[in-house]
């Protein structure tokens, strides 16, 4: 795999994984190549599960969209799916936080979420990311409903030290 091949252990700080493009519901990307991919069993899994990565904090950012659904649902299904997913992930391997454009099997618009949220994080380098995350919220268009899980340990800022 290549993880295994090609990364040993890393001094940064973190990894930050960026998507802008097609999903589907629940954590489906659809890449380049028009394959489905499983944001947490291809993916994230991958990264918390690598003995190099372990320590450092993942940041996955993902701006698709996760339905066809305008938005109304409730979002307590949304966290109780959210939990059962990665439930099985222990307290070492679950130094991660995943954000979402949109609630699960809802529409994002069209890359606005991350253009704001890039911006944002330029304009506050020393803000904690789910400040600024929650911050977010309120700043996109109304018909979609941004959400971030956190098991992040501790505060995370893009600092440059």
């Amino acid at each position: 795999d290549y993880l295994s091949r090609y990364c040993g252990p890393t001094t940064d700080r973190a990894l930050v994984f960026a998507f802008s493009g097609h999903g589907g519901r629940g954590d489906k990307l659809v890449s380049r190549d028009r394959k489905s991919l499983s944001l947490m069993n291809d993916i994230l899994r991958r990264f918390v599960k690598h003995p190099g990565m372990r320590r450092i904090p993942k940041l996955f950012f993902i701006d698709a969209c996760r339905g066809s659904n305008k938005i109304t649902k409730s979002l307590e299904q949304t966290v109780k799916d959210f939990e059962a997913t990665t439930k099985g992930l222990s307290h070492e391997e679950g130094n991660f936080l995943i954000a979402h454009a949109t609630i699960d099997e809802h529409v994002a618009h069209d890359r606005y979420w991350m253009h704001k949220l890039a911006k944002r994080i330029r304009e506050n380098l020393n803000v904690p990311l789910t400040k600024i995350l929650d911050d977010l919220a309120g700043d996109v268009p109304w018909q979609q409903q941004p959400e971030y899980t956190s098991r992040l340990r501790g505060s995370f800022d893009f600092r440059i030290n």
